[in-house]
């Protein structure tokens, strides 16, 4: 069986569990929440981009459009990483606890 509790190797199907090894949903949840809301503001920020350089005419609908996209991408990305933040503050406790629990479970 392989030590959940080893943190000298990096893996990313560990990257959301908690210290008993269970997948956090609301650290998954947050990751994907931010990862959507940054590609809505680097496709406003592109789509902005694009207009300046290819001297788009400026249409008011379109530019009050891109404004509101990047403000709720940084809504959305807040919202995210509050989510990721909030589970691993109030939840986690130490490795080295863990790491008995882990060693305790190998034995049985």
């Amino acid at each position: 069986m392989q030590n959940l509790a080893n943190i000298n190797k990096f893996q990313w199907k560990q990257m959301f569990n908690d210290s008993k090894g269970k997948t956090s949903l609301s650290a998954l949840c947050g990751f994907i929440i931010t990862v959507i809301g940054s590609g809505g503001f680097v496709s406003s920020g592109l789509t902005v981009l694009l207009m300046v350089i290819f001297k788009f005419e400026k249409d008011q609908n379109v530019l009050n459009f891109l404004n509101s996209l990047t403000m709720q991408s940084v809504g959305v990305i807040t919202l995210g990483a509050g989510l990721v933040g909030v589970n691993r503050i109030s939840k986690d406790k130490e490795i080295a606890e863990d790491a008995k629990h882990v060693e305790e479970l190998e034995t049985k």
